[in-house]
């Protein structure tokens, strides 16, 4: 099984949260959180760290919660399967509000 870091995208920069709330049909983003000093390995850092007792999977297929990474432009460059142990995990280090 490849590694976060084997997996992570060169580009990476900001990592945006979403999720769909209540199990509905519509994804609620939060605001992208920048790693402007470490870049990618702030990313990859943050990932592999809710990987301690959650679950991230790179080609995962999406069931409620889910972390976007995106390059320095803003673009997305991948989108990871997130369970909610990773999900909370993430939402509680970087504190990112809702997206409105």
């Amino acid at each position: 099984m490849a590694t976060i870091n084997e997996q992570l995208s060169p580009e990476a920069f900001f990592l945006r949260l979403g999720r769909f709330p209540n199990g509905g049909d519509e994804l609620q983003y939060y605001q992208a959180v920048s790693f402007p000093k470490k870049g990618r390995a702030g990313c990859e850092i943050m990932l592999r760290r809710s990987t301690i007792s959650g679950r991230v999977e790179f080609e995962g297929e999406i069931e409620n919660h889910i972390c976007d990474v995106l390059s320095k432009d803003g673009e997305i460059i991948q989108t990871i399967t997130l369970d909610q142990i990773s999900f909370n995990y993430l939402k509680n280090k970087m504190r990112p509000k809702v997206d409105a």
